[in-house]
């Protein structure tokens, strides 16, 4: 799930050595768009399934990279992935990955706590062929690598959003109230999703405006051969 390649652009000058990366997406359209990657000797994009050509990609490199991925695949292909890197001995740096905190600076809404666990249950629904792992992603990637004798550093990454960052805060808002919407249906409870979601709206054009959605980092090597200790 590379998208544009923003990981590929970030990792790239700061890891040493000659560099060949592979962006897998599905979207073709967002491949299109992969910006200049620098220090690379090459940059390959390859149009696909995370099952199929992404697997397939990852038994071949030496560090597997994703941003805000975790949470929507299911533990099936996780420890797939996990299983593929610990054959190549491959690194892992999988960031972004949504906790489950969201957080209002002004307090709370009425509604916030029935919307904020409206998507965290939303995230784990079976979407026809697996369920994903939602805000468990992380610690159970974690809990993976290391089961296999890998080295691994969780650390949280929030998004710290002001009225500065209203449109992202408000893109939010908008996939938050389809994803409740998409739970209670046309029961009685959805005008009140519709309620949140424009009082919500309201709030980030406030100058005091503070969102704060929770993400963790993971980063996952091999373990040191004993020579190297």
């Amino acid at each position: 799930g590379s998208g544009t390649g923003s990981n590929a652009r970030y990792l790239a000058p700061r890891v040493s050595g000659t560099q060949a990366w592979t962006l897998l997406d599905r979207d073709p359209a967002l491949l299109e768009h992969v910006g200049i990657v620098e220090s690379a000797a090459s940059v390959t994009c390859l149009q696909g399934d995370l099952d199929r050509e992404g697997i397939h990609a990852a038994a071949d490199a030496h560090l597997v990279t994703c941003s805000a991925l975790l949470d929507l695949v299911p533990a099936r292909w996780l420890r797939r992935l996990v299983e593929t890197c610990c054959r190549r001995s491959a690194g892992a740096y999988l960031v972004l990955t949504f906790n489950g905190l969201i957080r209002w600076s002004d307090g709370c809404d009425p509604d916030d706590e029935m919307i904020h666990e409206a998507v965290r249950v939303h995230q784990q629904r079976d979407q026809g062929t697996a369920t994903a792992l939602g805000p468990t992603a992380a610690t159970v990637a974690e809990r993976l690598f290391r089961s296999k004798g890998y080295r691994t550093w969780r650390v949280p990454s929030p998004w710290h959003l002001t009225e500065a960052d209203g449109e992202l805060a408000r893109a939010l808002i908008d996939g938050w109230e389809r994803a409740a919407l998409d739970l209670v249906g046309g029961t009685a409870v959805a005008p009140r999703v519709r309620g949140w979601a424009e009082r919500r709206r309201h709030t980030t054009r406030d100058p005091e405006m503070s969102l704060t959605v929770g993400h963790d980092d993971l980063l996952a090597l091999p373990a040191q051969p004993e020579a190297a200790r």
